[in-house]
């Protein structure tokens, strides 16, 4: 499933974050925005964390872009992990959804998310050259 890994360096002493590319991992998008809200440790309430969506196209190509930070129970592990920035770029090309990663502890996300931002605004289609 995994087509590619990156690592971001953390600075001031914070924890490296990684940037994870995806092939099609199934499912409608809202079915995968659900999926990983719910990997999100709850409120005391029980309230699940709200994502923040926003959506716009690059290169002809449709991008819903989907942010929750808080606590992460990150794939294969039994906890939580606090202070976690989850973006994930689901990216509709000509193949199929793409789905690029961005994760980690949110001061670093933070610090680089222009950078990554602007990585995905850049992307475009061999057809659109």
């Amino acid at each position: 499933m995994r087509a590619a890994n990156y690592t971001v360096p953390g600075r001031d002493g914070n924890e490296a974050a990684h940037i994870v590319v995806f092939g099609s991992i199934g499912g409608s998008i809202d079915h995968n925005i659900d999926r990983w809200q719910s990997q999100f440790e709850p409120d005391e309430n029980m309230d699940l964390v709200e994502p923040q969506i926003s959506r716009f196209k690059t290169g002809g190509m449709a991008v819903t872009l989907v942010e929750l930070a808080g606590s992460w129970k990150k794939m294969g592990t039994q906890w939580f992990t606090p202070d976690q920035l989850f973006i994930m770029a689901i990216v509709e090309t000509p193949d199929g959804n793409v789905f690029i990663r961005f994760a980690g502890q949110t001061a670093t996300v933070e610090g680089a998310r222009p950078a990554f931002i602007k990585m995905v605004r850049s992307l475009h289609s061999d057809d659109q050259e």
